[in-house]
């Protein structure tokens, strides 16, 4: 069965730069919703993921201009929490996780500061939604902490 084929579906996005590939894909229909703590306009990619390239034919998306170069969870996990508040008022039946851990403090292309237990927190958060989820995994650079941030995220996913 297509993802599309369960009704509506909201994108979460809390990879560090911008995706590009799924803002392509969920400009096509209004039944999904893209969300993200947005990169710092200063990174790369430099030519998408403006709020200016949003219509009003395609689908609701709310951009939230991520925390400044080097930010921390303090300014993060109150950008996601904001915009997953407005991901549950959507009413998805299902949510698709954009999953990158360049936004953790050791990854070499990313400046967010962002720990282990962000990572769990983040978890914890979704696993809120109480939706049918796909993790995607995207982004992150620091290869030898993939797998204990990824045991971070399902643990908070997982801590109910």
């Amino acid at each position: 069965m297509r993802l599309l084929e369960m009704g509506r579906v909201a994108v979460v996005d809390i990879d560090y730069h911008h995706g590009n590939g799924t803002q392509r894909f969920s400009g096509t229909t209004a039944r999904v919703l893209r969300v993200d703590p947005r990169r710092p306009a200063e990174e790369y990619p430099y030519f998408t993921g403006y709020s200016d390239e949003t219509a009003a034919s395609k689908p609701r998306r709310y951009p939230e201009r991520s925390p400044a170069l080097g930010a921390a969870e303090d300014d993060y996990l109150p950008a996601l929490e904001r915009l997953l508040a407005q991901a549950a008022d959507f009413k998805p039946a299902s949510l698709v996780v954009s999953l990158g851990f360049d936004t953790f403090t050791g990854d070499p292309l990313g400046t967010f500061k962002l720990t282990g237990e962000s990572y769990a927190r983040i978890g914890t958060m979704l696993a809120g939604l109480r939706l049918p989820t796909l993790l995607v995994q995207e982004g992150g650079y620091n290869v030898e902490a993939l797998g204990a941030l990824a045991e971070h995220l399902l643990r908070g996913m997982c801590s109910d």
